[in-house]
């Protein structure tokens, strides 16, 4: 006959153990998650809008295009006037549209209305920002107006140097 040899099984304190430790890594991870969401969600928001912007300039080259700032409703749209196509970009969650700045124009009941006709368009500066805890922002996103160029800026500070120093090299080419 052979021995019997007792068979070596895992208690209850191990496996409770293990699956605590299987917890608390899986916890830590979806931390790590989230925070990677929130800031891919964050990137979506500027790279959206600068989009619409830049659509918005190209287009206008063959035709008028209103854009179009909806701070009560939180949407942001750019419309060719002829063929009626539109981009429009709805604030995701947490991100908000605080204000816009474009030379001689005014918001009027929460709506700014900027035309762009012959790729001539003013200089146009959005400040959205979000509040949420590990994703929060402020930021301005500018558009130069002939040149196109887009640029994104922390500060209002930054932002007004930035436009004073642009408007200043346009008017000495005239």
């Amino acid at each position: 006959m052979k021995g019997s040899h007792p068979r070596r099984a895992f208690t209850l304190t191990e496996l409770l153990t293990v699956l605590c430790i299987l917890g608390l890594i899986a916890s830590g991870s979806m931390f790590v998650l989230s925070a990677t969401v929130r800031r891919a969600q964050r990137i979506t928001s500027i790279e959206s809008m600068i989009g619409t912007l830049a659509w918005a300039r190209d287009q206008s080259f063959n035709e008028p295009v209103l854009l179009n700032c909806d701070f009560n409703q939180q949407v942001f749209e750019a419309e060719a006037v002829e063929s009626k196509r539109t981009k429009r970009y709805r604030c995701s969650s947490g991100v908000q549209l605080v204000e816009a700045s474009v030379r001689g124009a005014q918001i009027d009941q929460g709506k700014l209305t900027v035309e762009f006709h012959k790729g001539s368009c003013s200089t146009f500066a959005l400040r959205i920002k979000s509040d949420n805890v590990g994703y929060s922002f402020d930021k301005w996103l500018v558009m130069l107006g002939p040149s196109g160029e887009t640029m994104q800026y922390e500060h209002s500070q930054e932002t007004s140097a930035a436009l004073a120093k642009w408007l200043s090299q346009w008017a000495n080419l005239d």
